[in-house]
């Protein structure tokens, strides 16, 4: 006890895998090279959302590995199949010394690679949502958009300065933002040209995970289709870009404001995972009111369409 030889060192399981990567990577690799496809796993995404027995899809994007998490000793633990994804769980033993690896398979509608493009993508996800919102009416189309952020319990109009907006509900049992500033757009260009202006005003803060900014609110960008000249209800598109949630070793270094903002958007975030699981289920109660956020979506998960 106490001898050169019997020098204890403490080390935390992040550590000791980095440590170990070689020895990890190569464990992946061959299970990687021996990988065989499940027959679930080439089930095809049904064309028409509304179609499947929950009115709901999950599609997946893997994003490549930052050089800056290779340099600190990180390695790739996902590989996608298909319309599965493969978690490699590098584990220690409890004695910091023997390794160990879980493979763990998630199925989705769809997945895609880091190496996907964005169009690929769209057209197998995006793309039949847009002509479910917009293929609805045979007049003049009209369209118009607003784009809202949630920080907290803050709701803010980011087409009228960030102005402070409240979340109403109307007669129909949808939940808007009130008020809201709801402009008509042209083309797809303009489109593009207003979304470009709300994204710029977010709040971001350099992160732990994220070294280029993090956002540190959830967006919500509401396209409204409707035909002139004919009643009926309008379509509608919403598009959610959630604030991204964090580790707790990388905001370690976070101050008092950065700790409270990354609590508030990790509840969120369990909330909206509660609402998601129980629209799965075919739930008979969805807890949407257990944050803005769900409560804004409300009509996503308890709309029968």
């Amino acid at each position: 006890m106490g001898g050169a030889e019997s020098v204890i060192r403490n080390v935390d399981k992040r550590t000791a895998r980095r440590e170990h990567r070689a020895v990890f990577c190569q464990a992946i690799d061959e299970y990687r090279a021996n990988l065989v496809d499940a027959p679930e796993d080439h089930a095809a995404p049904d064309a028409d959302p509304r179609s499947s027995a929950n009115g709901m899809q999950v599609f997946v994007r893997k994003r490549p590995i930052f050089q800056r998490e290779i340099h600190d000793g990180e390695f790739d633990v996902i590989s996608c199949k298909c319309s599965a994804v493969i978690i490699h769980d590098a584990r220690m033993e409890s004695d910091m010394r023997r390794m160990f690896m879980n493979h763990h398979r998630f199925k989705f509608s769809a997945v895609f690679g880091e190496h996907v493009d964005n169009d690929n993508v769209y057209h197998a996800s995006a793309a039949p949502l847009v002509k479910s919102a917009a293929l609805l009416g045979t007049a003049t189309v009209s369209v118009t958009m607003s784009f809202v952020e949630l920080a907290g319990d803050t709701c803010r109009d980011m087409l009228n300065e960030g102005r402070p907006a409240q979340l109403i509900t109307g007669a129909n049992g949808e939940v808007q933002p009130f008020p809201v500033t709801e402009v008509k757009v042209a083309s797809a260009g303009e489109l593009a040209t207003y979304i470009s202006f709300a994204t710029a005003l977010r709040a971001t803060e350099v992160t732990g995970s994220n070294h280029a900014g993090s956002s540190r609110t959830h967006a919500v960008l509401r396209v409204y289709v409707s035909w002139e000249g004919e009643e009926g209800e309008e379509g509608v598109l919403t598009l959610v870009d959630l604030a991204g949630s964090e580790h707790r070793t990388d905001s370690k270094d976070h101050n008092a404001q950065r700790r409270k903002e990354g609590a508030q958007i990790n509840s969120s975030l369990m909330a909206m995972k509660e609402c998601v699981r129980a629209r799965a289920a075919s739930a008979a109660f969805v807890p949407y009111r257990k944050s803005k956020l769900t409560h804004l979506l409300k009509t996503c998960f308890t709309s029968k369409q």
